[in-house]
């Protein structure tokens, strides 16, 4: 190999902002050589955290590319060339593409980055009374009250199995 070659190589990664060379050979003079013919490759690309809260969140792109003199991130982030990593809002799941380029053509790697589900409360009994509170030993009748929050449906039960079901709010 020649060091002509390996200094185009390494011209062509400072212009090019990758950080590096296509292939890990090296000429005798210790300076990486790309093959002329070879793609980009992509070492690594994913999301530092992979899953954001359910309302969003920030997460991190991390990607190591070489022999690209293009670098994107699809949707929404756009050109990354020089870079290394990219902060991104994600408020739903969404997976990302990245996209390196050179001469020889285009390589993509692609990581998800999740939202998580909402977290589901217990429904709430606010209140639960009886009027009025005492019966006689006879019997009578007693008027049932309630307020509930985050039930779809309530069943009422006298100990010895349900006797109603209400559905709704």
């Amino acid at each position: 190999m020649t060091t002509q070659r390996g200094l185009s190589c390494a011209l062509v990664a400072l212009l090019s902002g990758c950080g590096g060379c296509g292939t890990a050979m090296m000429d005798d003079a210790g300076v990486p050589v790309v093959d002329a013919g070879a793609l980009p490759q992509i070492q690594a690309f994913f999301a530092s955290p992979a899953s954001v809260p359910a309302d969003g969140g920030v997460t991190q792109l991390i990607f190591n590319v070489t022999g690209a003199t293009s670098v994107s991130i699809a949707p929404g982030v756009g050109d990354v060339t020089g870079k290394m990593s990219a902060p991104v809002t994600v408020l739903a799941d969404t997976t990302f593409t990245l996209t390196a380029t050179n001469a020889t053509g285009s390589v993509t790697a692609t990581t998800p980055v999740t939202v998580e589900p909402a977290a589901v409360s217990a429904p709430e009994i606010a209140f639960f009374t009886a009027t009025p509170a005492m019966l006689p030993a006879d019997g009578g009748t007693a008027t049932l009250s309630w307020a509930v929050t985050g039930a779809d449906a309530l069943a009422i039960d006298r100990g010895v199995g349900v006797e109603a079901v209400i559905s709704g709010e």
